[in-house]
């Protein structure tokens, strides 16, 4: 079960790639508590700058795969469409 991660708007643009959420799955919980957005492992999701913005804050204290395409994301000023499988 591997997600990718792509520009929102331009889907040619490749993020990223992780294998798994579950080091970050109790800040997922806290991100989707505080904004209503599930990330789903096996799903599409879409978000936001300022969606990223906050589950960035809430996992930079673990540096991991994710943390970094968020940060590239911000850097950007781009949303993120994730596709799971």
């Amino acid at each position: 079960m591997s997600m990718e991660f792509y520009d929102l708007v331009d889907k040619s643009n490749f993020l990223g790639k992780i294998d798994s959420i579950n080091i970050i799955e109790k800040e997922l919980i806290l991100f989707e508590s505080k904004t209503g957005i599930l990330i789903d492992e096996y799903g599409t999701t879409r978000l936001y700058l300022d969606n990223i913005k906050l589950l960035y804050k809430l996992i930079e204290n673990k540096p991991n795969e994710i943390s970094k395409i968020l940060k590239t994301a911000i850097d950007s000023q781009i949303g993120i469409l994730i596709e799971g499988d």
